[in-house]
């Protein structure tokens, strides 16, 4: 994972990689994205055989510092985006590694949170379908926070998070994507 050219994280191993890698931004301080560059998360791969495969997906980011709160005369709060929550094709239910998402966000909220959620599908399919299936996505998901009344919208595919060109883009794209703001004192 890197920023600008500078390497934020590193996994390396010769075994079997890990289905899964967390990245708790609380415990790493000194590799902090420090821009509003995007991250780039940079996968490769190798087989026995010496046969390699390369995926590069790049993540928006957008930091707030005191000096942009004051510009934008914006109150002291906390604003965490959560992504990376992904559906099957064509369902709404989450998954067991969707459920390790929601716990974890579950855990960060704060009576005084406001929560959104946001839906979306990929590009196949029909256009109604799409929008009611991300609607029911970001519901599944707000009622597994606790939040089953927070602001939730389905995108459908009307704004498409990564390219569907590719399955791998298409299956980012099945995603619901949750903000958190919590106003500190």
């Amino acid at each position: 994972m890197s920023q600008n050219g500078s390497v934020l994280q590193q996994h390396e191993g010769t075994t079997t990689p890990p289905t899964t890698i967390d990245w708790d931004l609380t415990k790493s301080q000194t590799n902090l994205p420090r821009y509003d560059a995007p991250v780039t998360i940079k996968i490769e791969a190798q087989d026995k055989d010496g046969n390699t495969a390369e995926q590069t997906i790049t993540l928006p980011t957008n930091q707030r510092t005191i000096a942009k709160k004051r510009n934008d005369k914006s109150g002291d709060k906390v604003i965490e985006n959560y992504g990376l929550i992904l559906f099957d094709f064509g369902k709404s239910t989450l998954s067991e590694r969707n459920l390790r998402v929601t716990n974890f966000v579950k855990k960060r909220l704060l009576p005084n949170s406001t929560v959104s959620l946001a839906g979306y599908t990929d590009r196949t399919g029909n256009i109604q379908i799409n929008q009611k299936l991300s609607a029911k996505r970001a519901n599944s998901a707000a009622i597994s926070i606790g939040r089953p009344n927070a602001e939730q919208k389905g995108v459908g595919q009307s704004e498409l998070l990564y390219d569907n060109a590719l399955p791998e883009g298409r299956q980012y794209c099945r995603t619901v994507q949750i903000s958190v703001e919590t106003y500190v004192k």
